[in-house]
């Protein structure tokens, strides 16, 4: 769901920044060392020593006659990351089709050369990152560089033409589309639609969504003071997830969220000046500030080493979003992100980096029965499918019908899976579903003004 998502998201990128950094620099000591070691970046002349006797070591012998690039990210573990095909997918971008071979090395290897050169990466304990460059003639020395970071860029130098990775190019544009965006002052009615849609999402218990989008109970939360999502424990105990104060004018003053021992995980408090949001500050006292464009809503805030902006606007009722997250330190716009929400033929397609990642189709909400469709990818292609249907028991009661396959296949039959409880006051209050077999519940208390 999406304010759990954004949380996660947020936390686990600023963790993520600060650990690539350092273990790129540990890598790149280690392979100056090796480089050191064997001369001409862990290059030499003949004498193969041989590596075939540990089976940790894999043995790769490269014939002469095509142009070859060799990805090299190896260490003990043999572990890979997100977007560790990167450099990968930027090569295959910016270069014609056969122009060079590439080999991704991601375990320890000893790669012999038809021109009598070898590289080693393969002693135990070490961690190599660095790509090689051979034209595939052999009076041509392997050319090799530490670290796999523009690898465009050292691929180009070596064919003598001029290419750059699209992340640096996007870099500059990025920062300058972000500028301009924190520049704007401008609130118009157009502003006020979709800060109220904003906020509106923010105020309502999170149960009320489908994915971590799809707002499906348009609730009417007149007079609501507070909201209080609670799980109900088999024993009957209830313990708190969720806990929203509201003012009078139903806009959110503060959003909690607590974790399992009912210990205050997150808080997000927002200020307004004349009903007009203008700053939310979370539980660390990072800011997020709030700029208007007419139809957009703009949020930024610093996420460690990095500054996020978000910008929204309304279409066909729906609200979208992108996503700009740039590095301080231009020396890794490797790691900046762009994400975007785009409609096309009534549904919202997500993608990071312009890749789709996912795509979610829906019947207007607050029609009965609703559909709702979700559709993950994974290099092109479909990786999970999901599919679920709400019908209107009664005024107060309504049933969720869910299918979900990770084979693409999007005719699965679809069973029951939750019901929806209302009060009188067309309020959710309790929502029942099916986890593990188990049936699990979800209670949502409230308290009004006068």
């Amino acid at each position: 769901m999406k304010k759990i998502f954004q949380c996660l998201f947020i936390l686990l990128f600023s963790i993520g920044i600060s650990a690539q950094k350092k273990t790129n620099k540990k890598q790149k000591s280690e392979i100056t060392q090796e480089a050191a070691t064997v001369d001409y970046a862990y290059a030499a002349e003949v004498g193969y020593p041989s590596k075939n006797d540990d089976p940790d070591v894999d043995t790769l012998n490269v014939e002469a006659g095509k142009a070859q690039v060799f990805l090299i990210k190896a260490d003990q573990w043999n572990s890979q990351s997100f977007g560790d095909d990167q450099e990968e997918k930027e090569l295959l971008k910016n270069f014609p089709k056969n122009t060079f071979e590439i080999t991704n090395i991601n375990k320890y290897t000893y790669i012999h050369f038809g021109n009598g050169q070898f590289l080693d990466a393969s002693e135990n304990g070490n961690s190599y990152e660095a790509i090689a460059f051979w034209s595939g003639n052999k009076i041509d020395k392997i050319k090799t560089q530490e670290g796999i970071i523009k690898a465009t860029e050292f691929v180009a130098q070596q064919l003598g033409v001029k290419k750059q990775s699209s992340y640096i190019i996007n870099d500059k544009i990025y920062r300058k589309e972000v500028s301009a965006l924190l520049s704007k002052n401008n609130f118009t009615p157009k502003s006020k639609e979709v800060m109220d849609f904003y906020l509106r999402m923010l105020s309502l218990p999170i149960i009320s969504f489908l994915g971590d989008k799809e707002l499906f109970l348009n609730q009417n939360q007149d007079k609501v003071k507070t909201v209080k999502t609670y799980f109900v424990e088999k024993n009957g105990k209830r313990r708190i997830y969720e806990s929203i104060d509201l003012n009078e004018k139903n806009q959110p003053i503060s959003v909690i969220h607590y974790g399992s021992e009912g210990n205050e995980k997150s808080r997000m408090r927002f200020e307004y000046e004349n009903n007009i949001l203008k700053q939310i500050k979370s539980q660390e006292e990072t800011v997020t500030a709030v700029n208007y464009d007419d139809r957009q809503l703009i949020l930024s805030k610093n996420i460690g080493e990095a500054d996020e902006t978000k910008v929204y606007h309304l279409e066909n009722g729906k609200i979208l979003q992108k996503n700009y997250t740039i590095m301080q330190d231009e020396n890794y716009a490797q790691m900046n992100s762009y994400s975007e929400e785009t409609m096309k033929n009534n549904c919202v397609n997500y993608t990071i980096n312009n890749e789709l990642w996912t795509t979610v189709c829906s019947t207007k909400t607050d029609e009965f029965p609703f559909t709702f469709n979700y559709t993950s990818y994974q290099d092109g292609k479909i990786l999970q499918t999901m599919t679920n249907k709400i019908t209107k028991k009664s005024p107060v009661l309504y049933e969720q019908f869910s299918s979900e396959d990770s084979d693409g296949n999007s005719n699965k039959e679809l069973k029951p899976s939750g019901t929806y409880h209302f009060n009188e006051k067309n309020l959710l209050t309790s929502f029942d579903f099916t986890k593990n077999k188990e049936i699990k519940r979800i209670e949502i208390d409230y308290t009004f003004y006068p």
